[in-house]
């Protein structure tokens, strides 16, 4: 593995990759565990290359988002990639003309899986598009909240409900597009911590709605989340 760990440099290039490094300053988390190779990534071609050379070697992999969660405790032995392809947009529009005007029903918003998770969330409010208000103050990226079916507890919303399709680079090296909700793709914390799935892209079907509702829906959330960080805050 040693020789791997060592090509595997060699492929990306030793001024570019990091040895030894504290994820400490890299996540929210905050965890202090070691990265035996280190390495920030903000385009999703480069990301499925290095991947599949990784792969190809054995090399064990660990994709790390915005760092909200980490799985492990203890130093990881292989390659950790920082996700930081962070490009969204509008995708799609759906909707009818009537009268010379053009009425939207659904919205198509291109996120990758890098993209912060806020970020997104506050562009779609601004654009006046439903479907993801209520994940407002999550921490993480747009991949972590797929991978952890992220949601609004007191109304069960969760964020996969507004997925159209998700592109996923799989452990034999395959790219695959999955339409739909993806129950399927729901994982357990168990199936989270082991899956070799790297998410690379999303799609998001949103509908159109009130700025200032959104914002207050938006709100409502942050308010939430607060109060539920100071409650688990109070028991520990």
């Amino acid at each position: 593995m040693t020789d791997n760990i060592q090509k595997i440099a060699e492929i990306i290039g030793e001024k570019r990759i990091k040895r030894n490094e504290s994820l400490a300053t890299h996540s929210i988390a905050k965890v202090a565990v070691t990265a035996e190779l280190y390495l920030e990534i903000d385009t999703i071609d480069e990301l499925v290359k290095i991947v599949r050379a990784a792969q190809e070697l054995k090399v064990p992999i660990y994709m790390l988002g915005g760092g909200a969660r980490i799985a492990s405790t203890k130093d990881i032995n292989g390659l950790v990639i920082k996700n930081n392809c962070h490009r969204f947009d509008k995708a799609g529009m759906k909707g009818s003309i009537r009268q010379n005007q053009m009425g939207m029903q659904e919205v198509l918003v291109y996120a990758e899986a890098g993209v912060n998770l806020n970020q997104l969330v506050r562009y779609t409010i601004a654009e006046g598009l439903s479907g993801l208000e209520y994940q407002l103050g999550l921490p993480g990226t747009v991949g972590g909240a797929i991978y952890t079916n992220a949601k609004y507890i007191p109304k069960y919303l969760m964020v996969n409900k507004a997925l159209q399709s998700v592109r996923i680079l799989h452990e034999n090296g395959e790219i695959q597009t999955y339409n739909g909700q993806l129950p399927h793709f729901v994982y357990t914390d168990e199936e989270w911590e082991e899956t070799k799935d790297i998410i690379l892209s999303a799609a998001f079907k949103l509908v159109p709605a009130d700025k200032e509702v959104l914002r207050e829906h938006g709100e409502e959330a942050m308010t939430w989340r607060r109060e539920e960080t100071q409650r688990r805050e109070d028991k520990s």
